[in-house]
């Protein structure tokens, strides 16, 4: 958490637009943090958690800076302008930024709405033949760096996360 502040503080701070800044600064620190803490509960964060509130942040600057080169706020911002970002070759974090985009939209700082894209898992599932062809590959396959094949091993048979392959140790596997 103290990694997530430093970085969010040093990127507030060389935020030159005080409106932005402040925007920035609700979104950042009175959303995305406070959601950590209450999720996490005094556990730390994840590396995983770490890099999405970033990314996250990223993306929100990315979306307002775009703005700005557009002579827009987030209240001037209208659909058509939203939607010539998302299709704009030049705009990075679009996806991403769809939920600073809804966050702005809830708390009605703007007019602009972009839909959230539910992933459902994958589109159909594995034969067991091809599962068990990964498995022997994952076991076998010298070619492969043993720590990356026991994380597969534990992702593909075991379903953990990346998450929880980081914090586990050698006593744990």
């Amino acid at each position: 958490m103290v990694r997530l502040e430093r970085f969010l503080t040093g990127l507030l701070a060389s935020q030159q637009d005080p409106e932005q800044r402040k925007v920035l600064h609700r979104y950042t620190i009175w959303h995305l943090v406070r959601r950590l803490r209450r999720r996490n509960n005094g556990r730390p964060l994840t590396s995983q958690q770490f890099m999405s509130a970033r990314q996250r942040t990223h993306a929100a600057v990315a979306f307002l800076n775009w703005l700005t080169a557009h002579n827009l706020t987030l209240e001037t911002c209208r659909q058509a302008d939203l939607d010539r970002w998302l299709t704009d070759d030049s705009a990075t974090y679009r996806q991403t930024a769809g939920h600073f985009i809804r966050w702005a939209h809830t708390n009605k700082l703007t007019t602009v709405h972009v839909p959230a894209v539910r992933w459902n898992g994958p589109t159909q599932p594995l034969d067991d033949e091809h599962r068990w062809n990964i498995a022997r590959r994952l076991l076998h396959d010298d070619t492969l760096k043993p720590e990356d094949r026991l994380a597969g091993l534990l992702l593909f048979l075991y379903a953990q996360g990346p998450s929880a392959i980081h914090r586990l140790t050698t006593e744990g596997v």
